[in-house]
């Protein structure tokens, strides 16, 4: 098995999944903004996680062998078919993520209203949350963890939950 990669496609594979992973891990920042994570600790925790997510999947897909499985045949069109399901998922959720940007102006009363309209479309990310979050904080009894909303927990979080999330777009990719 060739496991080794090419740097042109490893660069071209950053930029895919780069731009890919920073725009859908919106949803799941305003999520966790709502509930505690609202601290700049935490903001630079998951933005530390997603990019290490991104590097981590495109140094993973730019692998000779993972790449020739992931670019041809019915993987490839998996693929495909879950990404622009999650952009689709994304798009028809961003009346949600302005509420969110108007926060400010509109008070807890935007986010909530709106929130209920389009926020099953964000259901994904409020799952995966929650299931990195328990995945995690069942770790506290093997490995000493002070606080789940400290800096290294809330990357490892934001680690599992974007592992969590690539499967469940290659999912949806299978079924559509």
């Amino acid at each position: 098995m060739d496991l080794s990669i090419t740097y042109s496609t490893f660069f071209r594979n950053l930029k895919f999944w780069g731009i890919h992973t920073m725009v859908n891990s919106i949803p799941s920042i305003i999520l966790a903004y709502l509930h505690d994570w609202n601290t700049v600790e935490s903001f630079i925790a998951m933005a530390i996680g997603i990019i290490l997510f991104a590097f981590m999947l495109a140094f993973f897909m730019s692998m000779k062998d993972v790449h020739r499985i992931s670019t041809t045949g019915f993987m490839s069109q998996a693929i495909k078919a879950g990404t622009y399901f999650r952009l689709f998922l994304f798009i028809l959720g961003l009346p949600v993520t302005l509420a969110f940007i108007f926060y400010f102006i509109g008070g807890n009363d935007s986010v909530d209203k709106l929130g209920q309209a389009s926020g099953m479309l964000w259901m994904p990310d409020f799952i995966t949350g929650i299931i990195s979050h328990c995945f995690y904080d069942s770790l506290r009894n093997v490995i000493p963890i002070r606080g789940i909303h400290e800096f290294i927990p809330t990357v490892i979080m934001t680690l599992i939950q974007g592992t969590l999330l690539m499967g469940m777009l290659i999912t949806a990719g299978v079924f559509l």
